[in-house]
């Protein structure tokens, strides 16, 4: 097993509960790992939003296949942003529809006492928005396992056979 977080305390964390492998390292460079180095991608705690947005989902996705083995897959748990009555939230879709941004992408920071994190995207997708992002990635929908509330937990599976994928 390999953990990876872009906060230090986080990994520090990590390893003071047991973890033997937790890297220093923001989700945008998963890339650096070797091919087939793992079977099963875990993203708990509604980190599918660490995608960011449509574009950075299909690249990273992309870059997860790659790093994944032919029998890998995903399971993410995610959001879906539409699941409120709020107005608030719900104006917050319109506006960041009307600026090109997909409605449940949030800019936020985290916070823990006087620590401030940097900024960054974090993405809530309903079931059909996480179609759209998967299709063409080298992934499939396996399965949709629904919560009460907004959230779920999706099972991804590899779509390219080895004989199929450029990057054999």
């Amino acid at each position: 097993m390999t953990a990876i977080d872009n906060s230090s305390g986080a990994v520090k964390v990590s390893k003071s509960r047991g973890v033997k492998k937790a890297l220093l390292m923001p989700i945008d460079e998963v890339r650096r790992f070797m091919p087939d180095s793992f079977d099963t991608v875990i993203m708990m705690g509604s980190n599918f939003g660490l995608f960011g947005g449509f574009n950075r989902a299909k690249r990273l996705l992309k870059d997860f296949n790659r790093i994944v083995s032919d029998k890998g897959q995903i399971i993410a748990e995610a959001v879906d942003p539409y699941q409120t009555k709020e107005p608030l939230h719900r104006a917050y879709h319109r506006l960041n529809l009307s600026r090109g941004r997909m409605a449940g992408q949030l800019r936020i920071r985290v916070r823990y006492g006087k620590t401030i994190g940097k900024w960054f995207d974090y993405l809530l997708v309903s079931r059909n928005e996480l179609r759209q992002i998967v299709a063409g990635s080298g992934w499939r929908i396996a399965q949709i396992i629904s919560d009460t509330g907004p959230g779920y937990t999706v099972v991804l599976k590899k779509s390219r056979s080895p004989a199929t994928d450029p990057r054999r």
